[in-house]
């Protein structure tokens, strides 16, 4: 299921300006679909600045993410 989950919605950056910029790049495929709003991704930025870098799940991978009623729209 996560492998269906991830087709097509995975993004490769060569260098970003920040980790902000990092988690807009990663969160457009989601918006394009309109699996979330736009504010789900201030959210996520905001939850970062907050508790620190809760979303690294191990070196090099981390799963960026808020709470579904900050602009969830459908599962992606």
């Amino acid at each position: 299921m996560l492998k269906e989950m991830l087709n097509g919605k995975v993004q490769i950056a060569e260098s970003v300006k920040d980790w902000q910029e990092a988690l807009r790049i990663a969160a457009k495929p989601l918006l394009d679909a309109e699996n979330i709003e736009a504010r789900y991704i201030d959210s996520i930025i905001e939850n970062v600045i907050k508790n620190g870098p809760y979303i690294v799940l191990i070196d090099g991978v981390a799963m960026p993410h808020s709470r579904p009623e900050e602009g969830v729209i459908k599962k992606g």
